[in-house]
């Protein structure tokens, strides 16, 4: 009875110092979204509040007791969980949804996002594996399917996505990598068939093809070959049929097409059309010329008829 009775009382002193351990948050938004203010209660007294202007910019006032920050949405489900220690985020923060699922997951220093945080999908699978130092993303960044398999990976430096990443099909196999600098892509990127065969490769330049790109059959022949000027369309640009025999001709200038030839799979020319771009504009002031001068002779003429017939009305 007496081990009963002291289980008892250490169960009670457990759940009184976990409670009083545990302050509730409320949030108010701008219209946009962005966090207004954060106002924290210990019982019914506020204890502190956090005021962000509309540039983020953040002034505090009160103390933050060391433990853990609750947050609930409007129908009473937990939103977040967030530990508190000399008026900063320590350790374990946990983010949820408006069903009671899990979100985010993430560990924080003095305040600032450190160490692994993850990301969940609605099932409770991890939907996101990543890095923080000093609050930045730093390091490789993994995304997930659903099921598990391994959707993206990419690495941080400095919050920005740099060097090679990958994607992949859902069956787990390699369908695309891609050089990235400061976050944009840059440098050679290579597509690829479900089959593990190479079907594009290409260059980007800031997040713009720049260059040659080259596009392949399944079997390893070539498809199509483009250039490419800051994203846009420039020079030759050829597509074959699957025997390698030529089918089309295509032009660009700066992103215009100035004409095309289409051929048949046993060489002879189908189609052979010029248009748009600097074509266009000089076959209108071609026109423009050769229908302008006639009319214009004879509007003078008109013009000159009238004058002398009022100059001798007027004078003789």
């Amino acid at each position: 009875m007496k081990n009963i009775i002291l289980a008892f009382l250490v169960v009670s002193l457990i759940f009184d110092y976990a409670f009083s351990e545990i302050i509730r948050k409320t949030t108010e938004e701008y219209n946009n979204g962005d966090t207004k203010e954060i106002t924290y209660y210990d019982g019914k007294k506020e204890v502190a509040k956090e005021v962000f202007d509309e540039k983020g910019n953040i002034s505090k006032t009160g103390y933050i007791p060391d433990g853990v920050v609750k947050e609930y949405y409007k129908s009473g489900r937990l939103r977040s969980e967030r530990s508190y220690k000399n008026n900063s985020r320590e350790g374990l923060t946990l983010h949820y949804g408006f069903e009671g699922m899990l979100e985010t997951e993430q560990y924080y220093k003095n305040d600032k996002r450190e160490g692994v945080g993850r990301t969940f999908y609605g099932s409770g699978k991890v939907r996101r594996l990543y890095n923080c130092k000093n609050n930045i993303e730093e390091g490789i960044s993994k995304n997930f399917f659903e099921s598990g398999v391994l959707s993206r990976e990419d690495i941080y430096n400095n919050g920005k996505i740099n060097g090679i990443s990958k994607f992949y099909f859902r069956n787990g196999k390699l369908e695309e990598e891609a050089s990235f600098k400061n976050g944009e892509k840059d440098g050679l990127n290579k597509v690829y068939y479900r089959s593990g065969a190479l079907e594009k490769k290409c260059f980007y330049k800031e997040d713009k093809l720049e260059g040659v790109s080259e596009i392949f059959f399944e079997e390893g022949r070539i498809k199509s070959f483009l250039q490419y000027l800051n994203g846009n369309n420039n020079g030759l640009e050829k597509h074959f049929y699957k025997n390698g025999k030529l089918r089309e001709e295509i032009f660009h200038a700066d992103g215009k097409m100035l004409y095309l030839k289409e051929y048949k799979e046993d060489g002879r020319l189908i189609r052979d059309e010029k248009y748009g771009g600097d074509y266009n504009f000089v076959k209108s002031a071609l026109i423009r010329l050769l229908f302008g001068i006639p009319v214009l002779m004879f509007l003078s003429v008109l013009f000159l008829g009238f004058y002398s017939r009022a100059k001798r009305w007027l004078f003789e």
